[in-house]
């Protein structure tokens, strides 16, 4: 029986074999099966991993794109909400620059229709009118801002405008108001004794210029402001009696006179149609009358001019 006493064997031939080969046989299968049980580890970790990505990952991503969705939802709601407001906005501006522009355009042809005031004097130039025509809104809200913008400066200029107009017709209502019309007396109540012009004196008998009329009537007969105005004399005169003097503005004043009683007092705004005075025949006078000037920036005129028209 052969005693192995090292790494070695006998052949043979009596010469020792090494057994090497064999125990290269033994590593490679060994590192074989560490190479498959890593393999098999390897795959494991890896399902794990898929596993842990599918839970985790996957569905915290699904929650995101929900939030995402949600988030749109409520800025695409937000979003026509806003432009449903600001369409609201803008159709409300314009409805008020229709009605400016309107109303200018009317109080435009109003005043050309009276033939109270020329283009060139108003200078109306930028006035504008007529029906107005939407366009198609842009779906860009800055181009729906720049429309409001737009349109809050046509306003403007159209409120300027009517503005304008609006001063104009008043200034010319204060002239109309202000400047003599009709008779000092109510019609009907009172007649005409005297005209403008030369005349017998019915004291001397001597030609004379009598620069106002007379209207005769019942004494105490209301005696009436013929524009509104201010009271610059309400007292006694040589001639005139007790005299009432209006200063109307614009270069007119009135004067009455020959009254009973005055009913006014100087610096008191007056309006057309007003009792001034009630009818007399104070100061050089023949009977209950009141004698009615017109002076225009200082100098007598007809009042005659101013009769016909109503009050």
């Amino acid at each position: 029986m052969a005693v192995l006493k090292s790494s070695t064997t006998r052949n043979s031939l009596g010469e020792f074999k090494p057994i090497f080969p064999l125990i290269g046989l033994l590593l490679v299968l060994l590192s074989a099966l560490v190479a498959w049980w890593l393999w098999l580890s390897h795959i494991q970790t890896t399902q794990k991993a898929l596993d842990s990505l599918d839970e985790m990952v996957v569905d915290r991503w699904k929650a995101n794109l929900d939030e995402y969705a949600r988030q749109l939802a409520d800025i695409r709601r937000d979003s026509e909400s806003k432009n449903l407001l600001l369409a609201e906005h803008i159709a409300d501006l314009r409805s008020k620059v229709i009605h400016i522009e309107a109303a200018t355009s009317r109080a435009y042809e109003v005043i050309q229709a009276a033939g109270i005031g020329e283009a060139a004097e108003l200078d109306f130039k930028k006035a504008v009118g007529g029906p107005y025509e939407s366009i198609p809104e842009a779906s860009d809200p800055s181009a729906a801002l720049v429309r409001v913008e737009a349109l809050l400066k046509r306003i403007e200029h159209s409120s300027l405008e009517l503005a304008r107009l609006t001063e104009f017709l008043d200034q010319h209502r204060q002239d109309q108001a202000t400047r003599p019309k009709g008779r000092p007396v109510i019609q009907g109540k009172a007649w005409l004794s005297s005209k403008y012009g030369e005349r017998v004196d019915p004291f001397n008998g001597k030609i004379t210029m009598h620069r106002g009329m007379d209207f005769a009537g019942p004494k105490g007969s209301p005696v009436l402001a013929v524009a509104a105005g201010i009271v610059t004399y309400a007292g006694t005169h040589r001639d005139f009696g007790l005299l009432v003097e209006v200063d109307h503005g614009n270069g007119y004043t009135s004067r009455y006179g020959h009254h009973e009683e005055i009913r006014v007092a100087v610096g008191e705004a007056v309006k057309r149609g007003q009792t001034l005075a009630l009818m007399g025949s104070t100061g050089r006078s023949t009977g209950p009358h009141v004698h009615y000037e017109v002076l225009y920036k200082g100098k007598h005129i007809n009042p005659a001019q101013f009769i016909d028209q109503q009050n």
